[in-house]
Order: structure tokens, then C-alpha cells, then sequence
């Protein structure tokens, strides 16, 4: 995907890559990474002073844009109403997923990673935008930011082998257990009422494609850890 995508009326995706440099402070030197955001956020012509980092609890929690008081707010998704609003993460394997009301022009952006996904948050941020803000299915758009694939993602013993609502998102291949994430919760999302022409993944396979950094690729092939932005919000019109 490009840096920067632009969804009228107003929503916005952005993503760095790996020639942007590593863009968490855990995997290097604050004022090097620190700098590295400074020159995206730059580069893609948003005010940082317009957006929020947090940190995520890897379950199910969701809340506002304004709620989020500072760099140590805890949540693992965010609904933004308002323009000049946005959020960003350090990813490396996980999915970065956006939920698009484009009647009410309400963004949500979540993390999934194993443990929110078994938790079902990729539905419950689709009905909090249906309970909370009255948005309706056929308005809303999900997106999917680059993440690790099925022909990626394998381990010997993963917990969802036990699990009798992903056995269609597993195959068994030379003592491994490959996962199918995406699948699944596109899967889930087309059963709650989202039309499949209103999904867009864009397929990019983080353990595969050096454009971006993957923590499965860092262990496996034993370089260092990093981590690329994803995030989303809403322009003014």
C-alpha cells in the first residue's frame, strides 16, 4: 500500500514502511525512533499534534478519540468522530483493522492480534458503531492493514487448534499448524452483515515482504526487532 490513502469524504490510512525506519521506541533508541515518527508524520503532511499513540491490552476494550488522556492510555480500539483525529500504532505481524462509517463519516481502528480476535473484537467494534452511533451495515467499510498470511503464520501448538470455530482456518503441514487470521475474521464479518464488496485487504504479507518489518521474520531469521506505524483518522472535508 501506498504511505497514505484517502477515502471520502474524510477518512485517512497511513502506513510507514521499512525504509522510514524502526517506529518503536522498545526495538531502539528513543530519540532515533522519535525522530523517525517526526519525519512520517512530516512526510505525509499530517500535524502530529493531532494524534494519539496508546497501548494495547491484547482483549477486547474500545473507546473514544477523547478518551484517550495520554501516551499511557490502555485500550486495543478507537472510535474517532471528529476531523483533524487520529491514532497510530507500532505493528509487526499483527492485523490493523479500520471500520468506515462513510454516512456518518466515523472511523474505528483497532489491533487484532490471536488474543482480541478469539475475544470476537473485530465484531464488537462493528456493533458498538451500530449501538452506540446508530451507523448501519451497508455504510460500513473494513479495511485491513498489512499483516502476517496463512502461509506464514505457523506453529507447532497454537491454542486455536482446540478451538472448534477455527478448524476451517487451519491446515496441518510438516508438524505444523498454519493459521488463517484473516480469514477468519472476514469470515465473521461477512456472517454479522458486511457485504464482501465493502472488505478490503489488501494481502500483503508482513512476513514475507521486506517492505515491512515482521516480528515472525525478526525470530526466525534472527535480525533485529522493529516495528512499522499504521494508523487512520479523519481529515477535515
Amino acid at each position: 500500500m501506498n504511505k497514505i490513502n484517502l477515502f471520502k469524504p474524510g477518512l485517512v490510512i497511513y502506513c510507514s514502511k521499512s525504509h522510514d525506519g524502526n517506529m518503536s521506541k522498545k526495538y531502539g533508541n528513543d530519540e532515533i525512533v522519535q525522530e523517525n515518527i517526526n519525519n512520517f508524520f512530516c512526510d505525509i503532511k499530517i500535524d502530529k499534534k493531532y494524534c494519539q499513540n496508546y497501548h494495547i491490552l491484547n482483549s477486547d476494550t474500545i473507546c473514544t478519540f477523547d478518551e484517550l488522556a495520554d501516551y499511557n492510555f490502555n485500550t486495543d480500539a478507537v472510535i474517532i468522530t471528529k476531523p483533524n483525529q487520529y491514532v497510530y500504532l507500532a505493528f509487526g505481524d499483527c492485523i490493523p483493522f479500520v471500520v468506515y462509517d462513510n454516512n456518518k463519516n466515523i472511523v474505528g481502528f483497532a489491533h487484532l492480534g490471536w488474543n482480541s480476535i478469539c475475544k470476537k473484537l473485530h465484531i464488537k467494534l462493528l456493533q458498538e458503531l451500530l449501538k452506540t452511533y446508530q451507523s448501519k451495515k451497508e455504510n460500513l467499510m473494513v479495511y485491513f492493514g498489512p499483516s502476517i498470511s496463512a502461509n506464514s503464520y505457523a506453529f507447532p501448538n497454537p491454542a486455536q487448534k482446540n478451538m472448534v470455530d477455527w478448524k476451517e482456518y487451519i491446515r496441518f503441514e510438516n508438524n505444523l499448524y498454519y493459521i488463517d487470521l484473516v480469514g477468519y475474521i472476514i469470515n465473521d464479518i461477512k456472517n454479522f452483515g458486511i457485504n464482501e464488496t465493502r472488505i478490503i485487504n489488501n494481502n500483503i504479507d508482513t512476513a514475507t515482504n521486506k517492505n515491512y518489518f515482521s516480528h515472525y521474520r525478526s525470530v526466525h531469521q534472527g535480525i533485529p526487532e522493529a516495528r512499522f506505524i499504521f494508523g487512520a483518522g479523519l481529515k477535515n472535508k
